[in-house]
């Protein structure tokens, strides 16, 4: 889920009541955003064609504010989340469609997704978010490689019609009130649940608190700080656990030799970093998710903060700044703007890949900004 605290969405749902939705079938393509390294569709609301996220790990449905105008507001509510106060108000769409779907009067959210996600508005003109409220209905079918996700209506597909005989089955559960996955995940022989989702671009994040022992008793590399974007725009105060070579089980399936961050974050997903190397099946009436393996399973080795020590994020102004360093390292602080890498400035965020600009050389030269001070740093 992109990335509002799971506190906020539990208590928005209250506020959520859900329109009727009739499951027809329809087939839609799909972008990765570089950006949100998340799958987003086309939309066409009320005329307009827009962008949204396909997120399992939404319990609801989305617009950003001021997407669409002169729409009745149903009702509205005022909420804090991490001590950010906005409101959210539940519109009626008239015309919401989805490939070849066509949901008439459909109930949505609106709010300013700026708010949280500024430079996914910024670079990739994200307009919303299509949650499990909408989802729940279908059987979803996510094909990574042909990049194609089907919404089949359950009453005309027939599951062993559709599921390959070598994909995997996780077993899942979903909390009270809403329809996201929640997948049964065992590691040092703990289990615990993880949302099951695609709006979430990275690989597995799991709590560290409950693991404290096990981990600190493994190989690890230790890291201070956030990649991820925070609501308010600034990085947490944050503790990162990169383990290595650690067994999973996921359901009754075994992985293996996998790499794992634990983070005092309490981020608790099976992101769509882990997600895309599967065609994956998601039939809610069951409450079982198919995966069928895309080839070779790689493994995550976070390349940035294993080589170099550090990891970056984008702020709301759409600027690179240090977000993470290991403990170890001493030349780089957290916030320092990074304005270039080797011969290249940085002019255009939305294109710049700053991983492929460094792993691509030996050594490099990073330019950064601290106080209004510029300055090189060989890594």
């Amino acid at each position: 889920m992109t990335k509002l605290s799971r506190s906020f969405y539990c208590i928005i749902v209250l506020f959520i009541l859900c329109s009727s939705v009739t499951a027809q079938s329809t087939i839609l393509n799909f972008t990765i955003g570089s950006t949100t390294g998340t799958p987003v569709v086309s939309v066409n609301v009320n005329g307009k064609l827009l962008n949204f996220i396909l997120d399992t790990g939404s319990p609801f449905t989305v617009i950003n504010k001021g997407v669409i105008e002169n729409t009745p507001i149903d009702s509205s509510v005022q909420l804090d989340a991490v001590g950010n106060k906005f409101t959210v108000y539940r519109k009626k769409v008239k015309d919401f469609q989805l490939g070849t779907l066509r949901l008439n009067n459909l109930d949505i959210q609106e709010f300013d997704l700026t708010t949280f996600f500024p430079i996914y508005m910024r670079c990739l003109k994200i307009d919303g978010i299509i949650g499990c409220d909408i989802l729940h209905n279908y059987i979803v079918s996510l094909n990574p490689e042909k990049k194609e996700v089907k919404l089949m209506n359950p009453k005309e597909v027939k599951l062993e019609n559709i599921v390959d005989s070598k994909s995997i089955v996780v077993d899942f559960k979903m909390p009270k009130s809403y329809y996201t996955p929640m997948v049964l995940f065992t590691i040092f022989k703990k289990q615990t649940l993880l949302t099951f989702d695609t709006g979430g671009a990275n690989y597995i994040g799991i709590g560290f608190s409950r693991f404290k022992n096990d981990i600190l008793a493994s190989n690890y590399i230790l890291s201070h700080g956030s990649p991820f974007y925070t609501i308010k725009s600034t990085v947490q105060d944050n503790d990162n656990y990169f383990v290595e070579k650690i067994d999973f089980n996921l359901s009754k399936n075994a992985f293996s030799n996998q790499n794992i961050i634990f983070s005092s974050k309490e981020i608790n997903n099976l992101g769509y970093g882990f997600i895309k190397n599967f065609e994956t099946i998601i039939d809610w009436k069951s409450k079982k998710i198919y995966l069928k393996k895309l080839g070779n399973m790689p493994i995550l080795n976070n390349s940035l903060i294993r080589k170099f020590g550090f990891n970056y994020s984008i702020n709301n102004k759409g600027r690179i700044y240090i977000a993470e360093i290991t403990n170890n390292n001493n030349k780089l602080h957290i916030g320092d703007e990074v304005i270039g890498v080797n011969e290249k400035k940085i002019v255009d965020v939305c294109n710049f890949e700053l991983n492929d600009s460094l792993l691509d050389n030996k050594k490099n030269t990073l330019f950064i900004l601290r106080d209004g001070i510029e300055s090189e740093i060989m890594l």
